[in-house]
């Protein structure tokens, strides 16, 4: 999702710099170099080094934060940079004074977990004045409320006198083609199971989804001062089961001779699968359970047009085969 920023900054004409952990790894980001974008060191642990990251410039786009491929067994693996990291970076900004802005990649983590309720009450949409409950929520969901709390707190803590502005961008679960094969490790594995047929069948899973291109203008149309500050945004495109992205994908790429799952997987199947597969130990609690979620707020204000799921599933499968993810059949064609 940072590069599609960078990517879109770029092509819009700005001057763009980006951090990463190791500038010396330039494989990680070639894809993305030009002449008006430059890369610095920096770390969401070490505090010092975001000084030199925000200097000069006028708005930060923090999108880093830790996915697990699996839950972990200590969740300040991903509570403790998600929170140090977000705090460490608003006060570089805070301290600088030609940051006007900061705009936040939060998640929808942060606004629908731990509503037990919601399951029940099929009438309950999720809009951006719901908070997760951080006592009930899995230590992805938790770390990002606690670090996009801590953000808000943070902000309503300095004197008048430093107006810095916050938004929170609040993406669901994010999918679109890959511009290295780098990117998108967490948000891949969808496709690429669906697409190789590697799952026993497809569980009765829920998934709110927004294109990664659809967020990163958001982060952008954020930036203006014509979007009031002191907001968060959910964005997302639609909710739709996991069969129905098999179906999608099916219907697109079957004709090249990809065989993907059509055959639903019962809870009990999944169960005895999560001994041993981790994803499917991760989709016990979910199975059978959809939500609702309102982003009239992103569409007004952001002036998002949200793309339909299918061209985003299929750009994913696209770039996920031409980044040799996926046994390319087309070549067959």
């Amino acid at each position: 999702m940072a590069g599609w920023i960078i990517k879109f900054l770029l092509e819009d004409g700005w001057t763009v710099r980006g951090t990463v952990r190791d500038s010396t790894q330039k494989d990680k980001f070639k894809h993305l170099l030009h002449e008006h974008f430059e890369v610095v060191d920096a770390d969401l642990l070490k505090p010092e080094t975001w000084a030199n990251a925000v200097a000069g410039c006028s708005y930060v786009c923090h999108t880093a934060s830790p996915f697990p491929l699996e839950v972990p067994k200590d969740e300040q693996v991903l509570i403790k940079p998600a929170v140090e990291g977000t705090l460490a970076v608003l006060k570089a900004a805070a301290a600088e004074d030609s940051v006007k802005r900061v705009i936040l990649t939060s998640s929808v983590a942060a606004v629908r977990s731990g509503h037990d309720s919601a399951a029940k009450n099929k009438d309950k949409v999720f809009t951006e004045e719901d908070w997760s409950i951080v006592e009930k929520c899995e230590p992805y969901s938790k770390s990002k409320t606690l670090a996009e709390k801590a953000a808000w707190d943070f902000i309503a803590s300095l004197p008048k006198e430093r107006n810095l502005e916050l938004i929170a961008i609040n993406p669901t679960y994010i999918v679109g083609p890959l511009l290295s094969p780098t990117g998108g490790e967490s948000s891949r594995k969808l496709v690429e199971r669906l697409m190789k047929n590697d799952m026993p069948g497809v569980p009765a899973l829920w998934l709110d989804v927004v294109d990664v291109r659809d967020v990163a203008r958001a982060h952008i149309a954020a930036i203006s001062s014509q979007v009031p500050a002191g907001n968060r945004f959910l964005c997302t495109s639609a909710g739709c089961w996991m069969m129905d992205i098999s179906n999608m994908l099916s219907k697109e790429f079957s004709k090249f001779g990809y065989k993907l799952p059509s055959m639903p997987a019962p809870k009990p199947l999944i169960w005895i699968v999560s001994f041993w597969d981790k994803d499917a130990a991760a989709l016990l609690s979910s199975i059978g359970v959809s939500v609702r979620i309102d982003n009239s707020k992103a569409k007004n204000y952001l002036g998002i047009q949200f793309q339909e799921i299918s061209t985003s599933f299929i750009d994913m499968a696209n770039s996920l085969i031409d980044f040799g993810f996926i046994p390319d059949l087309r070549k067959k064609q």
